[in-house]
C-alpha cells in the first residue's frame, strides 16, 4: 500500500490493506519503507469480531531498511484488514531531517523526498505448510 500527501510539519498516514482473496491468508513478513523523516510504523490485523492484533510497531530507521519475519505465525481471514500507520516528523526536532532550513515535503524517491510504503508478505493459508514442500506434514 502506498499512501501520496505533502508534509509541513510531518503528521500520521495510514493505509489498509482487506483480504480479498476468498481464503485465508498468511502475512509472512513486514517491510517497512520511508525516508529520514520516518518515525514509528506499526501494522495492526483488525478481526471479523472487531478485535484488533498489533503484529507489527517498529521506529524506523533509514539507514536500516530490512524485511522482518512475522513470528508467530498469524491468518488473516477473508474480510479481515491490516492497516499499517506511520508517523513522520519534519521539524527541527528529529535529528535525521535533511532539510536546513525546514522546506515541505512531497511523494518522491529521492533522500529528502518521502514516501510512505508498507510491503507485506501474503502466502496463502496452508496449516503445516513447511519450507520446502507443498504437500502438508503428516
Amino acid at each position: 500500500m502506498a499512501i501520496r500527501s505533502r508534509l509541513r510539519r510531518g503528521g500520521v498516514l495510514q493505509g489498509t490493506w482487506p483480504n480479498a482473496a476468498g481464503a485465508p491468508v498468511t502475512p509472512g513478513w513486514f517491510w517497512p519503507k520511508m525516508h529520514k523523516l520516518g518515525r514509528p510504523l506499526s501494522s495492526a490485523v483488525h478481526r471479523a469480531d472487531g478485535s484488533t492484533e498489533m503484529v507489527f510497531d517498529k521506529d524506523f530507521d533509514f539507514n536500516h531498511q530490512i524485511h522482518y519475519v512475522n513470528s508467530p505465525m498469524i491468518v488473516l481471514q477473508p474480510g479481515e484488514t491490516i492497516t499499517s500507520t506511520c508517523t513522520f516528523d519534519n521539524t527541527t526536532n528529529n535529528p535525521k531531517n535533511p532539510s536546513d532550513p525546514l522546506k515541505v515535503v512531497g511523494w518522491g524517491e529521492g533522500t529528502e523526498d518521502e514516501m510512505f510504503l508498507a510491503f507485506v508478505g501474503i502466502t496463502l493459508y496452508r496449516e503445516k505448510l513447511t519450507l520446502f514442500s507443498r504437500q502438508p506434514l503428516k
